[in-house]
């Protein structure tokens, strides 16, 4: 987690009452509830803080996902340029087509 990010969250967090901060760190549809619940400033603060955080959890994920992704496309096509094909009804190997 970006280390701004968490600074944010504590700040936001900063003067809310214990069951409201443990309520808002459970989703964002429960921090976006208790932002609205505080109003004012301080419930603004909350909500850009909770989507803040969502935002850069979900990057990270997509970032996470593509990777992968990419690392198995280039298993895939290392597998494939392999050697030579399979016959499927005698299991033999032959040429590279």
């Amino acid at each position: 987690m970006d280390y701004r990010l968490i600074r944010i969250c504590d700040d936001a967090a900063r003067g809310m009452p214990g069951e409201a901060v443990g309520r808002a760190q459970e989703s964002l549809a429960s921090a976006l509830g208790v932002a609205e619940d505080l109003g004012g400033e301080e419930g603004a603060r909350l909500a850009d803080a909770a989507r803040e955080a969502f935002v850069g959890g979900l990057s990270a994920s997509l970032w996470a996902g593509a990777i992968v992704l990419a690392l198995g496309a280039v298993g895939v096509l290392l597998l494939a340029s392999k050697g030579g094909t399979t016959d499927p009804d005698t299991g033999k190997e032959g040429e590279k087509a």
